[in-house]
């Protein structure tokens, strides 16, 4: 947590009361030759988290000045364009983004080293990749209360900066070119995984003993 930063309490947190709608489910091959489903999906519901917390001025002295700040964050509209499809998680298409962008010099030689060996150890796979088309629609409304005697209430420079943060953060995890992978279990019937009653075990042992 940055030092200019007091503990943080979580004051409010609302998961809405409606269900995101999908509709228009088109199978299509991808540009790879793979089958994806597009997915038109609308959400029009409020979610909301709410915290406080304090700004702490450090300088020239520790905790100079304490100013209390309470945020509050609400997702009021999403639409989007999801694109779902089964993909290999060994498929040379697909590129870890984390081993790129994890950082430069030897660390990031040494983390992407890490990662392909704990990948080849895992073996083939199925995974579920999901992302959203850029035209995507995401509207918030972000309350803010800046003070403790003379308050400042919905500055805007905040709320502006909170929603860059969070549509960046979206941007560069969920939205076209990149993408989600979800690794999915085997759903294969194998024998390490065959269970069976002990007394069912039991009984069939005595019939083979008694032929």
């Amino acid at each position: 947590m940055p030092e200019f930063l007091g503990k943080i309490n979580l004051t409010e947190i609302d998961i809405g009361d409606d269900f995101p709608i999908f509709s228009n489910c088109r199978i299509k091959h991808s540009t790879g030759g793979r089958l994806e489903a597009k997915i038109d999906v609308d959400l029009s519901d409020t979610l909301t988290l709410g915290i406080d917390t304090k700004l702490l001025l450090n300088h020239p002295r520790a905790l100079t000045a304490v100013l209390p700040v309470e945020l509050t964050v609400s997702i009021v509209r999403f639409s989007g364009c999801l694109t779902v499809s089964l993909i290999n998680t060994n498929d040379p298409e697909f590129v870890d983004l984390a081993s790129h962008n994890g950082g430069k010099g030897n660390g990031s030689t040494i983390n992407g080293s890490a990662q392909k060996s704990n990948s080849s150890k895992e073996g083939a796979g199925t995974a579920l990749m999901f992302s959203f088309s850029p035209d995507y629609r995401l509207e918030f409304i972000v309350k803010s209360l800046i003070g403790s005697r003379a308050k400042l209430q919905d500055v805007p420079k905040i709320s502006e900066l909170i929603e860059s943060q969070l549509r960046t953060w979206f941007i560069d995890r969920c939205v076209e070119p990149r993408f989600q992978v979800v690794r999915l279990p085997s759903l294969w019937p194998r024998s390490k995984n065959t269970r069976e009653p002990v007394k069912t075990k039991v009984d069939d042992e005595t019939g083979r003993k008694n032929l």
